[in-house]
């Protein structure tokens, strides 16, 4: 992004208002978040900024992406420059800042560029309210890897679901079926990556849907227009001993192995450095002799490059083995998660080959032991996901298989001791220690809970009327549910039409009165859904719901998607799927390669149905690219908008340009026979005439009014280009050759030379003349 943009970005928010804030509230500037985290005030964006630093300012809110830029007036008041470019009038956007709008602390930016401490706007914000499950931010850390901030802890089930996740509106497992989610330790912060690094400075727009936290609230966000643009060299975060190996964690995926490995001073053979998992995160290198439990060796790597082909700083640091592991496994806690499943939790995370199974754990009530199989029963064990340190597992019981329910209870019970068995060396960690024998007793207590009524709201697809429970439910019977409008009248449900959703809707139950196809017609619906209509996994019954929906004619809220492809040589085409307005045909709308489109680009709609925009660059708009066969470029586009005033979701993708600029010739020196010649880009290499009359058919050389003629014998030409140069060294035979070279000469391109073109076969530019100077 420019200076020129960046600036006009604030212009016309900056002067909005002048009015002083009365009460506290984040300080008025603009807060750059994503991987930037600085503050500038209004003191400073108004103060007259160097020009370094604008130059700073400008690459920072281009890395940053105007989702993570937040505005605050100096009536306290702001929001997201995205948030304002998409709204009608800035005081439309404008609102009371909570906490969680903003990422963090900021360092203070002078008008120098420099920082002068660090200010925390959360300390005059609104507290956030605790309800709602939020993204807090979205930001590229490098070309492959996207971080998503929530403000609660999320479930892990749905944080790592990549069809949850959104790019341009397509679901991440569509966009990169090798793509992955994973939850960090802190269990608020998703890292995507992808299975191929994105272009750099390309744009997307990154949305979340049915994510959901702990308690079982699921997200549903606008999109977060992000930018692609890493500067960060790799970094070396962790160095660790596994099996006497040496294992180095990278902060982002690498696309090279290092080219230097050294473990105490001895280099180690290329064919023992590999990568340590699917994402290139992590380099293991086997040493030539083992390091040792308790020893430390020193670590030398360099050389590791990232996808933005950064090279890492040279690491020197050092890796100390751990002692012998002779500690056993153990049992740590038992306790009850749900009314027939108790979560177990280990001191140390198993060895996957010796790992926690169904039939590893026996139960027993009263004097009846139970194991997996055995007995009608099921007793069985899985991994539960949301503990990352991989120490615990869910034992989900079922007494006996043959009827209903889990048979852990005695008829008119609330709760039912069990003894939970583990005999001695049923697991082991990953130095072969098994565990103890040992017995844990939990009282385990009757789910007697039923699934209560949350909200409701008419389908996206107006064909059902969608009440949501507060947990996962079946249909026992439709027969009781009434729906009548606002008129009295009583709609049928559709027969066999109304049931529970499925996927992420698995606590929604879906009223359908619409046969088929059909939809619903506009206006207020109330439904009643009688007691005992549906149940939870225990068989709780639900009571009475009584609840009011209005289905209407939604303002169109869609944001159009781009889509762009190659119409010509230099041209492109971007079709929005619908009618967009004239902000289509603004230049400053579109980038190439990360900069703005060059001076004279032609934009127009190719109809007047005003959806699908083309572009045509100007002649010397463009030099790289073999004439004839291009190469590739990236195409960017924000900040077009609908008829209904939705900003585009930021796009980019790939076209193919080739060149259209002409070499102009420079200057000339004659040095004896010698005569040089330099253009402003790199010549053809192929550029060989044969003789003085090919060099004529390209230049126009003379003295005075004296022009240099080829002659017939004995003229000589050697000929070289060397990048920009051409180097001509001529025998004059009987040319006139000694004539001119004694005058004052001059050398002019022809109007269209015969065969010199620049290094990508363009032509070169005709009838540019220059003075030759002599040494």
């Amino acid at each position: 992004m420019n200076k020129k943009v960046a600036l006009s970005v604030l212009s016309a928010t900056v002067f909005a208002s002048m009015a002083a804030s009365a009460f506290a509230a984040p300080k008025s500037g603009l807060y750059i978040g994503g991987n930037v985290d600085k503050y500038y005030s209004m003191n400073t964006l108004l103060g007259g900024m160097s020009s370094s630093a604008l130059d700073q300012f400008s690459t920072e809110i281009g890395s940053a992406g105007f989702s993570n830029l937040i505005y605050v007036d100096f009536d306290g008041k702001g929001a997201s420059i995205a948030e304002i470019m998409s709204a009608t009038d800035f005081d439309s956007a404008k609102k009371d800042l909570t906490a969680d709008k903003f990422e963090g602390v900021y360092s203070n930016i002078t008008t120098d560029g420099s920082a002068d401490g660090t200010y925390d706007p959360r300390n005059d914000a609104i507290d956030t309210p605790t309800g709602d499950l939020k993204v807090e931010s979205v930001s590229a850390i490098n070309l492959k890897q996207v971080e998503i901030k929530f403000n609660k802890e999320l479930d892990s089930a749905t944080a790592e679901d990549e069809d949850l996740y959104f790019e341009n509106g397509v679901a991440l497992s569509t966009v990169d079926s090798g793509a992955t989610a994973e939850l960090k330790d802190d269990n608020k912060t998703v890292i995507i990556t992808y299975s191929a690094a994105k272009a750099k400075n390309s744009s997307f727009a990154i949305s979340v849907d049915g994510v959901e936290d702990t308690d079982g609230n699921a997200v549903e966000s606008d999109p977060f227009n992000v930018t692609f643009a890493d500067v960060t060299k790799p970094s070396v975060t962790k160095t660790e001993v596994v099996a006497g190996d040496v294992v180095v964690s990278f902060a982002e995926p690498l696309k090279t192995l290092p080219t230097t490995f050294r473990v105490n001073g001895q280099p180690v053979q290329a064919g023992t450095i590999a990568f340590a998992d699917a994402n290139h995160t992590q380099v293991q290198a086997t040493p030539a002799t083992a390091i040792q439990a308790g020893t430390t060796a020193s670590v030398y790597v360099a050389g590791a490059t990232d996808f933005a082909d950064l090279s890492m700083d040279l690491f020197n640091g050092s890796v100390t083995a751990p002692q012998a592991d002779t500690t056993k496994p153990a049992v740590t806690s038992v306790t009850q998660v749900a009314q027939n499943k108790v979560r177990v939790v280990f001191s140390e995370k198993l060895d996957a080959g010796n790992d926690f199974l169904s039939g590893d754990v026996k139960v027993l009530k009263g004097t009846t032991v139970y194991s997996n199989g055995t007995n009608n029963a099921s007793i069985t064990v899985a991994p539960y996901a949301g503990d990352k340190t991989g120490k615990s597992y869910d034992v989900t019981i079922d007494l006996d298989t043959t009827v209903a329910g889990d048979n852990i209870f005695a008829t008119g019970s609330s709760s039912q001791a069990l003894s939970f068995l583990f005999d001695a060396g049923v697991v082991a960690d990953s130095s072969a220690n098994t565990n103890d024998e040992y017995t844990a007793t939990v009282t385990l207590t009757r789910d007697a809970t039923p699934p209560t009524f949350v909200s409701s709201k008419v389908a996206t697809d107006k064909k059902s009327l969608n009440v949501t429970f507060s947990e996962d439910i079946t249909l026992v019977s439709d027969a009781g549910i009434i729906v009548t409008d606002a008129n009295g009248v009583r709609f049928p449900l559709a027969t066999g039409e109304t049931a529970v959703g499925t996927g992420t809707e698995t606590a929604v139950l879906k009223v359908d009165v619409s046969t088929g196809t059909a939809t619903l017609a506009e206006g207020t619906y109330t439904v009643k859904v009688p007691a005992g209509a549906v149940q939870d996994a225990q068989g709780n019954l639900n009571a009475d719901v009584t609840t009011t929906i209005t289905v209407g004619t939604p303002a169109d809220t869609t944001k159009p998607v781009a889509t762009i492809t190659d119409s010509g040589t230099n041209k492109f085409q971007v079709a929005y799927g619908e009618e967009v307005t004239s902000s289509a045909l603004s230049i400053s709308n579109y980038k190439l390669d990360g900069v703005a489109l060059p001076a004279g680009t032609d934009i127009y709609f190719t109809s007047s149905a005003k959806d699908t925009v083309e572009i045509v660059l100007p002649a010397g708009g463009v030099n790289i690219g073999k004439v004839g066969t291009g190469t590739t470029a990236v195409l960017s586009v924000s900040g077009v908008a609908d008829k209904a005033g939705n900003v585009v979701l930021n796009t980019s993708g790939d076209v193919t340009v080739e060149d259209n600029t002409a070499a102009v010739l420079q200057s000339a020196v004659l040095i004896g026979d010698t005569l040089q010649l330099t253009f402003n880009e790199n010549i053809d290499t192929t550029y060989a005439p044969a003789d003085l009359a090919d060099v004529l058919a390209d230049f126009e050389i003379k003295a005075g009014s004296t022009a240099l003629t080829a002659g017939t014998t004995g003229v000589v030409v050697v000929p070289s280009v060397s990048n920009n140069k051409v180097v001509l060294t001529v025998t004059a035979g009987d040319s006139n050759w000694n004539t001119v070279k004694a005058g004052t000469m001059t050398v002019k391109t022809v109007a269209a030379p015969a065969a010199l073109e620049d290094a990508n076969d363009f032509d070169v530019k005709g009838g540019v003349q220059v003075t030759v100077t002599k040494q």
